[in-house]
């Protein structure tokens, strides 16, 4: 389920209330004006979700600029104001999708047509600055396919190795537009 929280950010909340995303917490670069690193979690937690008690058992990774990468369980309080689900194909889900991560309609569609589809094996490369993640199976398998994904869940973009036969420099254009920043701010 997606789920908007109180600060207007929108993520995919799965069964155990877990959540991945990437936000712009000032002060990153520059981890001296954290003196506390509780300091640091709960200014991750306040960019994901509006409050500092947002997020629980937070993990990160830093990505670049001012972005962190993020993974938590989401402190969901029932009847929150400003915390609502969202359903997949509504037209709020597409707005809040588009103004957080700078996406348009096709991308959009690609995600809510996309959002059950299972992968195995896969390696991925962050892309630095960004929420996007190329996606590609691991070896021994052979490269059959290169997807672009945003936040771990929300696959934006996908090319199979037929595709980029016929047709390489539209694919190569297509992957590297795929790639352009899309972060959540």
């Amino acid at each position: 389920m997606f789920t908007k929280f109180p600060n207007g950010k929108v993520w995919f909340v799965d069964d155990a209330f877990n959540i991945s995303g990437t936000v712009e917490v000032s002060g990153v670069d520059d981890f001296h004006t954290f003196d506390d690193p509780d300091d640091f979690y709960d200014a991750v937690s306040k960019a994901a979700t509006g409050s500092a008690k947002g997020l629980e058992d937070i993990n990160y990774t830093l990505r670049g600029g001012n972005l962190v990468s993020f993974t938590g369980m989401a402190v969901i309080v029932e009847n929150e104001p400003g915390c609502i689900e969202l359903p997949l194909y509504s037209p709020e889900l597409r707005m809040l999708l588009a103004q957080q991560y700078g996406i348009d309609d096709m991308e959009i569609a690609h995600i809510r047509d996309n959002m059950e589809t299972a992968y195995l094996n896969e390696c991925s490369v962050p892309i630095a600055g960004s929420a996007r993640v190329i996606h590609f199976p691991a070896a021994p398998d052979e490269c059959s396919y290169v997807r672009v994904v945003l936040d771990g869940k929300l696959e934006i973009a996908y090319w199979a190795d037929d595709e980029w036969k016929d047709a390489p420099a539209e694919v190569m254009g297509a992957l590297l537009g795929a790639l352009r920043s899309g972060i959540a701010k």
